[in-house]
C-alpha cells in the first residue's frame, strides 16, 4: 500500500472561495433587461470604478472603459429623456420612444466615448513614455 501524504491543515484564509463574477453577471443581465444598454453601461462603470489597476496598461484600459461607458450612460439618458418628451405627443407609446431614444443615444455616446477614450489613452501613454 502506498502511503498518502497527510492533507495540509486548512485555515480560514485558505477556505474562502475565490472572488466570483457571478453577482456582476447577474447585475449586468438584470440592468440590461430593465434599463437596456444604459443599465449595462451603469453596471460596467461601477465594475471599473471598483477595479484597482496596478500597471500603466491597466490604468489606460480603465481610463478608456470609464470614458466610453460614462459617455454612453449620459448620452443614453439624455436620448431617452428627449425621446420621452417627443413621444408625449402620443402618450401610449411614450415609453417606447424613451427606449428608442436611450438606445440611439447610448450607442452614439459609446462610439463618441470610445474615440475620446482612445485619444486620452494615447496622450497618457505618450506622457508616461516621455518621463
Amino acid at each position: 500500500m502506498i502511503d498518502q501524504p497527510a492533507p495540509a491543515p486548512s485555515s480560514a484564509a485558505h477556505s474562502r472561495p475565490a472572488r466570483s463574477t457571478t453577482p456582476w453577471i447577474v447585475a449586468a443581465v438584470a440592468a440590461t433587461v430593465t434599463l437596456g444598454p444604459v443599465g449595462l453601461a451603469a453596471v460596467g462603470e461601477v465594475w471599473l470604478l471598483r477595479a484597482h489597476p496596478t500597471s500603466a496598461s491597466q490604468r489606460n484600459w480603465r481610463l478608456f472603459g470609464l470614458t466610453a461607458l460614462t459617455t454612453a450612460f449620459v448620452t443614453g439618458l439624455v436620448g431617452g429623456i428627449v425621446g420621452l418628451v417627443l413621444g408625449l405627443e402620443h402618450p401610449p407609446t411614450a415609453w417606447f420612444a424613451f427606449i428608442e431614444g436611450g438606445i440611439a443615444g447610448g450607442v452614439l455616446g459609446l462610439l463618441l466615448g470610445s474615440c475620446v477614450g482612445a485619444v486620452l489613452v494615447a496622450v497618457s501613454h505618450r506622457q508616461s513614455a516621455a518621463e
